[in-house]
């Protein structure tokens, strides 16, 4: 009889057990089923901690849903005070209703044509012609010297001006 030495023995003993290892944790449940008694072939039981982290995870959702639904409130909320006002403008019969939908200048109590502009209030066409293209704004301030009547000197701002007439309106194009 041939006696291993001892180094060899724990050797190969050591690489089957890890050969074991493998095979058994390698497997499926089913696999390991077949094998081992008591293991059951169905998925796996839910625990308290994925109930825990489910439960969390459906009152974030709800929170966020809740905080969805006021904000939706609140804008279809802005959005029908909006058109109750526009629906206001459209309906309005005279002038001096008209311009009490208008924003007003805080020192002079004048129109502020701008501001109505930038709020929507109005719309302009950009032209005289229903089609007409509309036309970039140009932000481009001019300083407009003292004329020989006596005018005073004024700085001209094309940004306010352009949002709503064509450059055409005050500089017409001379037929040469």
């Amino acid at each position: 009889m041939l006696v291993w030495p001892r180094a060899r023995l724990r050797l190969r003993a050591t690489a089957a057990g890890c050969l074991a290892l493998v095979l058994v944790t390698g497997c499926n449940r089913t696999t390991r089923s077949i094998f081992f008694d008591g293991i059951a072939s169905g998925p796996p039981p839910t625990t308290n901690k994925v109930r825990e982290n489910l439960l969390r995870d459906n009152q974030q959702l709800q929170r966020q849903l809740a905080q969805t639904r006021k904000e939706l409130e609140i804008a279809m909320a802005t959005k029908v005070a909006d058109e109750v006002e526009r629906l206001s403008a459209e309906q309005a019969q005279n002038w001096s209703e008209v311009s009490s939908l208008l924003p007003k200048r805080e020192q002079s109590g004048a129109i502020d044509w701008s501001q109505a502009l930038d709020d929507g209030i109005i719309a302009p066409r950009s032209g005289v012609a229903p089609d007409a293209p509309a036309q970039s704004t140009l932000d481009l301030d001019v300083k407009l010297a003292r004329t020989p009547g006596g005018v005073f000197a004024v700085d001209f701002q094309h940004k306010a001006h352009t949002k709503w007439l064509t450059c055409d309106s005050c500089h017409p194009r001379s037929s040469q």
